[in-house]
């Protein structure tokens, strides 16, 4: 597993930093997270399990200067640190021995939870809320299980641990010390084209 690990981006074949790879990506990133970035582009951001660094990226591009990300691979990181990123080498399991006396006002969970060994998963999500500042706000993405396609999306990813449904998430960061009334689970929608977006309205009531 660490060899695949540090070498994720060639094993899994993820998409090259092309111009048009990322403007599909960043336009799936406004229509999800947008809304949800602190309106300070002095605020302190992290992403956990930044992979290539697309999601720093496109912060990089919206005017976000204090943003730094996490990967378990090597491979990754030194695709980010290519593109001027500010990543590092870091197990997010570990993640309350990362910077330990600072917190941050966003951190992104991106594609992240279902990689995380089941027993773990707790403690980690524990971190993180110890790493928010008071009204720090965390994103999370990761495949809904309740959906029409989660069989699909829970082994899609050889390196997938575990997967969860709209409640059982709640049940996650609640048992992490997230309160019940800040916690809010939408659909993440990852249509870019027109038969992206017919597809989406078909699915709409399954996902």
């Amino acid at each position: 597993m660490d060899d695949f690990l540090k070498f994720y981006h060639t094993f899994t074949r993820r998409p090259n930093l092309d111009p048009k790879t990322l403007k599909t990506i960043f336009k799936f990133y406004n229509r999800n997270f947008l809304k949800f970035l602190p309106s300070d582009k002095e605020a302190y951001i992290l992403d956990l399990g930044c992979g290539e660094g697309f999601l720093l990226l496109w912060l990089k591009e919206l005017g976000y200067k204090n943003i730094f990300g996490i990967d378990i691979s090597e491979e990754n990181i030194k695709i980010a640190n290519s593109m001027g990123l500010n990543c590092v080498l870091f197990n997010v399991v570990n993640l309350k021995n990362f910077e330990p006396n600072k917190k941050f006002d966003l951190i992104c969970a991106i594609d992240l939870l279902e990689h995380i060994p089941k027993n773990r998963v707790i403690s980690f999500l524990s971190s993180v809320y110890e790493k928010l500042n008071e009204k720090g706000t965390l994103i999370i993405q990761t495949p809904n299980m309740g959906s029409f396609l989660g069989w699909h999306m829970r082994y899609y990813d050889f390196t997938h641990e575990f997967g969860v449904t709209e409640k059982s998430v709640v049940d996650l960061l609640l048992s992490a010390g997230f309160r019940v009334e800040n916690i809010e689970v939408l659909p993440s929608w990852n249509a870019t084209t027109l038969l992206g977006y017919i597809r989406g309205i078909l699915f709409k009531n399954f996902a």
